[in-house]
């Protein structure tokens, strides 16, 4: 039999010289009352685990549990000088218990590194989406701005026109044929003019839209539901905004219409007839698509093709 200390692992085989040692007696003759009344004196062992001990093999495993716990309190390991003795079985399954916390560690760490190497991928793949996207947003300012400015060139050559005309128009009596063409260029030419107005007041509308939903930091529009929210009619935009301050400050308070099927997207409603669909993510919530009930197929159709 074997004895095994727990803390530094230092091994001892258990045999009657191992207690002569331990007990630093002398033994008066080497038969076996001599050994019997040394060990049974020095121990206080039960007879059968005297006789055991000096039978030795197989006979003091069966005592290992008393022995063992007669060298906890008794005897000091050589190597570090603790009491912590365990016996062969006991090192056996201390091991093996060692080993399964080994390999749990081990597959708790794999998970970690798993899981660790998904977030930077993830982390990436956002970076590289949010560089993208403002990549994207860079082009479309530009585009904008470029619109903005074609607006402007037309406005001013229309009033050019518009001025010219309304020149020769004064030079003209109203029964001249000239003056009737005149008359209907002229008519053209403003309504060209309040078009280029409409197109303007919608490129401001969409900016301000654009700094407003700021505000709404859980909120995030994508650009396609932004640029349908700039033509919302002032009714409808008011009806959808007051959406979106209780999906911002109160979102229990929102009622949705429902999910749409075979996606992850909510319907919700707004105004009499008004579609916004939204993605929740946590506490957040992307807005893809603002319509109406005209719109609605064509609405769900376009949220079922994307891949989210």
């Amino acid at each position: 039999m074997k004895v095994i200390c727990k803390s530094c692992k230092h091994q001892e085989t258990v045999d009657k010289d191992f207690f002569l040692k331990v007990l630093g007696g002398v033994v008066s003759g080497f038969g076996f009352w001599s050994w019997t009344a040394f060990l049974f004196a020095g121990t206080g062992f039960a007879m059968p685990i005297v006789i055991a001990i000096i039978a030795g093999g197989g006979a003091i495993a069966t005592y290992s549990k008393e022995i063992t716990e007669w060298l906890i309190e008794n005897h000091e390991c050589e190597k570090c000088g603790k009491k912590d003795w365990i016996d062969e079985e006991q090192y056996k399954a201390l091991l093996k218990k060692e080993k399964q916390l080994e390999e749990k560690r081990k597959k708790e760490l794999q998970a970690k590194e798993k899981e660790h190497q998904k977030n930077i991928k993830e982390k990436e793949a956002e970076h590289n989406a949010t560089k993208a996207e403002k990549a994207e947003l860079e082009a479309e300012n530009e585009d904008l701005y470029e619109e903005l400015d074609k607006l402007e060139k037309e406005k001013i050559a229309l009033n050019d026109q518009i001025l010219e005309i309304e020149q020769e128009l004064k030079n003209t009596t109203e029964d001249d044929k000239k003056h009737e063409l005149l008359s209907k260029e002229l008519e053209k030419l403003k309504n060209e003019q309040q078009e280029n107005t409409e197109k303007q007041e919608k490129w401001h509308k969409r900016r301000f839209l654009e700094k407003r939903v700021k505000i709404y930091s859980n909120i995030d529009f994508k650009k396609k539901s932004l640029t349908e929210y700039s033509k919302l009619t002032d009714d409808d935009s008011i009806s959808l905004e007051k959406k979106l301050g209780l999906l911002q400050y109160n979102p229990d308070a929102v009622t949705t219409r429902c999910k749409i099927q075979a996606t992850k997207f909510l319907e919700i409603g707004f105004g009499s007839q008004g579609r916004m669909y939204v993605l929740q993510e946590g506490n957040q919530y992307h807005i893809y698509k603002i319509g109406n009930k005209n719109t609605q197929n064509q609405d769900i159709n376009y949220l079922k093709s994307l891949k989210v």
